[in-house]
């Protein structure tokens, strides 16, 4: 055989729980398609690892939405919409022109001071909270105040509603407390022995059995070595894809740039721009011109001269002269080669 299983080089506890599920589901497909009592595979050995590989996809299924918290948020959705739709009526009403709807209002708009912001309450202190809340509409005056805006049958909406959210939310409970899963990192580790003593198995197998079941054996163990190294692969291209999204997410909050509209080099007056600023400085007659904000420099020797400019997306070239004065204007180019005025 071309050396035993590569489990050392899998990965395995590395694994998301889908991915892990998936590696003993496809793993025991593959060993199982072969004559497992020839590989002195045992009947309770397998069904102990398919009981653990099913135990782990309940696990994984259980981790997705259920239908009931589809049908949650859905309702959610709901509620958050009829409690805006309560509280700004009620918040419009109070500038109402007609007084038995302001004052209604106005008294309205005292009792949901409490409840501001009950939309983005978290679900079950917000399934509280609307019980607070329509109970203080159920209260005489303010009971008669809905009817005066017309909301009393919106409310009624909003507690049916609630009433049914929270039934939804105890029916999840309840399923959830009757399949009790255990959580995965304990299942996650006898799935793992259980293939590991499979393995074990094949492996002695094939240093004890006969040569027509070594060859058998060795394509299985090809076969094995080829799953280990696609999920392999395919837990570090996922590695690699949240690395990348990772650190595009970083670089997009901020950047740099150099040189707003490019640079220019002086052949005779050693001057050099790049957009920006300038700040002149002449030392011993020399002419230095340095420019930052856009990014941009430029450098001038001279003799005698002064140069002052403000680049944008321009090119200074100076000469050399006696007391010449080079004046670069925006986005313009001089070009004095015999160091007469740029």
């Amino acid at each position: 055989m071309n050396g035993l299983i590569n489990n050392d080089g899998s990965l395995l506890a590395r694994y998301n729980n889908g991915l892990h599920a998936q590696f003993h589901q496809r793993m025991y497909q593959l060993i199982t398609a072969e004559d497992t009592a020839a590989l002195n595979l045992s009947a309770d050995l397998l069904a102990e690892w398919r009981r653990l590989i099913d135990l782990e996809i309940s696990i994984n299924r259980e981790a997705q939405a259920y239908v009931e918290t589809k049908l949650m948020e859905a309702k959610d959705a709901e509620r958050d919409a009829l409690i805006t739709y309560i509280f700004g009526v009620i918040r419009s009403q109070v500038a109402a022109p007609i007084a038995s709807l302001s004052e209604a209002a106005r008294r309205l708009e005292i009792a949901i001071r409490p409840y501001t912001g009950l939309q983005k309450e978290a679900y079950d202190a917000e399934s509280l909270h609307i019980i607070g809340l329509l109970e203080d509409f159920a209260k005489p005056q303010l009971a008669a105040d809905l009817g005066t805006l017309g909301l009393s049958t919106v409310a009624q909406q909003l507690q049916q509603l609630n009433e049914e959210y929270m039934a939804l939310r105890v029916s999840r409970t309840e399923q959830r407390a009757d399949q009790q899963l255990p959580p995965s990192r304990e299942v996650r580790p006898q799935t793992d022995e259980a293939y590991y003593t499979v393995c074990r198995y094949i492996e002695a197998t094939h240093l004890l059995g006969a040569e027509q079941l070594k060859a058998t054996i060795d394509t299985l163990v090809r076969r094995m070595n080829q799953l280990i190294s696609e999920l392999r692969a395919t837990y570090r291209q996922g590695q690699a894809q949240r690395k990348g999204q990772a650190q595009a997410g970083t670089s997009q909050g901020g950047g740099s740039s150099a040189g707003g509209g490019g640079s220019s080099t002086g052949t005779d007056g050693g001057q050099t721009g790049t957009d920006g600023d300038s700040t002149p400085t002449n030392p011993d007659g020399g002419g230095t011109d340095t420019g930052s904000d856009g990014g941009n420099t430029d450098t001038g020797t001279g003799t005698g001269s002064t140069d002052t400019g403000t680049d944008t997306g321009g090119s200074d070239t100076g000469g050399t002269g006696t007391g010449g004065t080079d004046t670069g204007g925006s986005g313009g180019s001089n070009e004095n080669p015999d160091g007469g005025i740029g």
